[in-house]
């Protein structure tokens, strides 16, 4: 994350919790996610395709 501070502090410590597991849920239940979700396409193939 992009911090101004000029050494670690208040808003190095809430970017760390912010990253835990906690501090993620609290985001995803207090809703606040992006209007569009990214994609992320993923293709799969079968290890045997290549024999």
């Amino acid at each position: 994350a992009i911090s101004k501070e000029a050494r670690s502090g208040l808003g190095a410590g809430v970017m760390a919790f912010m990253a835990r597991d906690k501090g993620q849920r609290i985001v995803l239940k207090s809703g606040l996610v992006p209007a569009t979700m990214p994609v992320r396409l993923v293709h799969m193939r079968n290890s045997h395709e290549n024999e």
